[in-house]
């Protein structure tokens, strides 16, 4: 069995996937939880989980949607960062600090209107979802849900991947 090493930091790891409508709108969900709950769907893998099965239980969970992901379109890494919680989540015992991390980005593809008429929301994890123009979109997200969800736009549009630091290229 495996034991962890007491010495080695642990990294937040979180896959999400992009999709869109026929119209070329992005799909946003609005989670139950956080100050800025706007996002694509996706979430933390569970231990020993490859990032496309996250991807694939995520969507699933949070939308009703069994797909496979498509191709990568982004790598993004985040530094540790503190996150404002609410009073329910503090009580639940969530840490405020977050360790840094890897997130990756799938394509999703486009949902037909057979599988928007499909979707589910878990009510305990998501209140709603849209499909947004994508300007409209990263307007609801936090500036760095929107820069990953932007920079997978792009990605998807120019068939290359988008590596970030912070939301942001490197220098």
């Amino acid at each position: 069995m495996y034991e962890p090493d007491p010495y080695l930091s642990g990294k937040l790891e979180a896959h999400g996937a992009v999709f869109f409508d026929a119209e070329g709108r992005l799909l946003v969900v609005k989670a139950t939880y956080g100050v800025n709950p706007w996002g694509i769907p996706g979430g933390v893998a569970e231990p020993d989980e490859a990032p496309r099965a996250t991807v694939r239980r995520e969507v699933e969970e949070e939308i009703g949607i069994l797909r496979e992901p498509g191709a990568l379109l982004v790598v993004a890494w985040q530094p540790s960062r503190r996150r404002t919680l609410t009073e329910s989540q503090r009580a639940a015992g969530w840490s405020d600090r977050l360790h840094d991390g890897v997130q990756l980005v799938f394509d999703g593809g486009v949902l037909t209107s057979d599988d928007i008429a499909g979707i589910k929301l878990d009510s305990r994890e998501m209140a709603d979802y849209a499909f947004l123009d994508v300007h409209e979109a990263v307007e609801r997200m936090s500036p760095l849900h929107a820069r990953w969800a932007t920079a997978a736009v792009h990605a998807r549009e120019t068939g290359s991947v988008v590596y970030l630091e912070n939301g942001n290229a490197p220098r």
